[in-house]
């Protein structure tokens, strides 16, 4: 089975109950009939499971165990527990201290305890446990971010996360966690801010694939949209036509169905009232970052002068003269002040070639899942152009995504060869502090041991090079021939279209 956020969803919401009540053991989503096993849970001021979806023969899929993170244990709920009042603490701590909630260290031990289990109810696992994803909510969601990016887990899903901006902004990601955020968290947000509002950044979250909800307006409780239960998903993405149906303005939306919710919105206004559907219209392609595939169109918040990750040079610098421009007189910055501050918090630029190849892979998912929607509706040529557009699109996301398989594992490879050289100088430096105890061949014999070359293997880095060159070379072979069959298909539809009408 594949894991998908209207699971993760399910199994996030009930966090807190199924981590308290242990005679949950096997539990099933009824909304898509999935079943689940618990096979570890913790409870104290923080609350975390970890489920494994279970097969047709009811055997638990260890290879996709997830591990979902309650939010914070609000103090107004319990006085007199000491559990709330520690994680209403961590939730302050974090947002106004240091930028990580205390939390991160509870998560790293149920991420490790988990990875280490060996049976389930004194029943022997037949499989080692390997978390494939993880959740987090509000509190829970930065901390879950830093322990998945640490250890590369293929999927977050997070809810309304609090103090993502406080712990960017202090330092807590590493280049290469920023580089795993964007490729792999998932986070689904309100924008009306219901009580992140409070965490010292107004709630901003500036990385991730972010799907968003405009969520309720006017006078409500201000934890209404704080709630990872308000939001209606259906496999890895909001019912967007449910939402449009209600009248709410959600990420993702069709141009018709931003119409049909702007329809919706402007019918609940008196005749002649400035709120008309133009009106919601405009507003909606104002708030709502355009998506294309499964990332966010970065060139969206280089016009308005936000920075997020995962920018190149060439946004962060829009960005940056649009900050500059409107920096108050009494703290006035120019452009290049603002460049400078991006590099410090949110790492490097991306390189233009490696944002263009995701934006192409980005864009033939979009294509090949509109195409997958529409092709049973369309005949005649319409569906002849469908055809070779699907086609295209498929050659498009085998080239790019061969490219950014090569430039992924070159970048890793670097990233762990700088690794092996930060720690032999440690180690060198080391050797040398012993020289008062040590002769001169003594030394010299215990650094000949710790050198690159001997801890860092240039034959097996060239051979994976040459894999990974390897299999881009296939897929672009595959994209080659995949285009010119789209384009014989073209032809052959051309002709059989000017035989029928001779006929």
């Amino acid at each position: 089975m594949a894991v998908t956020h209207q699971d993760i969803q399910y199994l996030q919401k009930n966090t807190k109950d199924f981590s308290t009540d242990s005679s949950q053991k096997k539990i099933v989503n009824t909304d898509t009939g999935q079943k689940f096993q618990i096979i570890d849970r913790v409870e104290g001021v923080t609350q975390a499971i970890a489920a494994a979806p279970l097969d047709a023969n009811g055997e638990p899929i260890l290879s996709q165990t997830i591990v979902t993170v309650a939010g914070t244990q609000p103090v107004f709920a319990n006085p007199i527990s000491s559990d709330h009042w520690a994680s209403t603490s961590n939730a302050i701590g974090g947002a106004y201290g240091d930028g990580m909630t205390a939390q991160h260290e509870d998560i790293e031990a149920f991420y490790q305890r988990v990875q280490k289990i060996t049976e389930v109810d004194d029943k022997k696992l037949n499989q080692p446990v390997r978390i494939y994803a993880m959740s987090g909510f509000s509190q829970s969601a930065t901390p879950v971010v830093k322990v998945a990016a640490d250890h590369n887990v293929p999927m977050v899903v997070n809810y309304t996360d609090w103090g993502a901006q406080a712990a960017l902004d202090k330092g807590n990601f590493t280049a290469s966690d920023l580089a795993y955020i964007n490729r792999h968290v998932t986070t689904y947000d309100a924008n009306t801010k219901d009580t992140t509002i409070m965490d010292s950044s107004g709630g901003r979250i500036p990385y991730a694939n972010i799907i968003s909800r405009e969520g309720t307006q006017g006078l409500h409780s201000p934890t209404e949209d704080h709630n990872p239960a308000k939001f209606y998903i259906i496999g890895n993405r909001l019912d967007t036509e449910k939402y449009a149906k209600e009248g709410e303005f959600v990420s993702g939306m069709t141009p018709e169905q931003v119409r049909l919710a702007a329809k919706v919105k402007a019918s609940r206004y008196p005749k002649g009232d400035q709120h008309n559907e133009a009106y919601f219209i405009h507003e909606y392609y104002e708030t709502f970052p355009p998506k294309i595939g499964n990332m966010l169109d970065l060139d969206w918040y280089a016009k308005k002068g936000e920075f997020f990750v995962g920018m190149t040079e060439k946004q962060v610098r829009k960005a940056a003269k649009i900050k500059a421009e409107q920096s108050p007189i009494w703290n006035k910055h120019d452009e290049e002040y603002y460049v400078k501050e991006y590099k410090k918090i949110y790492g490097d630029f991306v390189p233009e070639a490696g944002y263009k190849r995701l934006l192409t892979i980005n864009r033939a998912i979009e294509t090949i899942s509109s195409a997958q929607s529409r092709i049973s509706s369309l005949s005649g040529s319409q569906l002849i152009y469908l055809r070779k557009d699907l086609v295209t699109a498929v050659a498009d996301l085998a080239e790019q995504q061969g490219a950014e398989f090569e430039a992924q594992i070159s970048q890793k490879l670097n990233e762990y060869k700088q690794n092996i050289e930060e720690r032999v100088s440690a180690l060198q430096a080391i050797v040398y502090s012993t020289r008062i105890y040590l002769s001169d061949g003594e030394v010299e014999s215990l650094l000949s041991q710790f050198t690159l070359e001997t801890c860092w293997d240039s034959g097996i880095e060239e051979a994976t090079l040459s894999e990974a060159a390897s299999y881009k070379q296939k897929l672009d072979t595959f994209g080659f021939n995949i285009r010119q069959a789209a384009e014989r298909l073209e032809e052959v539809d051309r002709q059989g279209s000017l035989q029928f009408r001779s006929k």
